[in-house]
């Protein structure tokens, strides 16, 4: 179960016939709306791995609102780490991506989309890098790395939002790690 906000929404991907693969990502969906929405999606597919990335849309508030950060960083960080649980609650292996940063704003969002925003998402993977029983946290560094791909400017379709092709760079090394938590819970 692939399982998120806009950016999980978007990648499309076409599984080896032995991967059954549900996208249940949500365009604008902040961690707290992605939570109460897990526990009916993991019912009705009963995952083996469960692939969480979601929290810019918690985080956007921080550009116009810093004196929130702190607040907004441990709620989308407990809120994250809980659907984890739920996850393995539910036998379900989880691969918890981090928060992705954003891409260069357009010029008119940039009041929004400022240095903030980045140290707000840089200190949410920190809080999301702390190991727990059973959950994979599994970076975008991560996953670059594998690819042998390192994201530029053109590889966002705006402040948020990878193209099509850079997603296709991400897919083999997500569904290497994939495949080697299938099988068994």
């Amino acid at each position: 179960l692939m399982y998120g906000d806009s950016r999980m929404a978007a990648w499309e991907i076409s599984p080896p016939p032995d991967i059954r693969l549900a996208n249940a990502g949500i365009n604008g969906a902040t961690t707290a709306q992605l939570r109460q929405r897990l526990p009916p999606l993991l019912e009705e597919f009963q995952p083996d791995v469960v692939v969480l990335q979601a929290g810019i849309n918690d985080l956007k508030l921080v550009g116009v609102r810093p004196e929130l950060e702190a607040i907004l960083v441990a709620q989308a960080a407990t809120n994250l780490l809980e659907m984890s649980r739920d996850c393995l609650a539910h036998h379900s292996k989880v691969i918890l991506l981090d928060t992705w940063p954003t891409g260069p704003p357009e010029w008119l969002r940039l009041p929004v989309w400022n240095r903030q925003v980045a140290d707000a998402v840089s200190r949410l993977n920190t809080c999301l890098a702390a190991p727990m029983p059973g959950n994979a946290p599994f970076g975008l560094v991560d996953l670059l790395a594998e690819a042998g791909h390192q994201p530029g400017p053109a590889d966002y379709r705006d402040a948020l939002h990878f193209q099509p092709e850079f997603y296709r760079h991400l897919t083999p090394p997500l569904l290497r790690r994939i495949e080697k938590l299938s099988g068994p819970k």
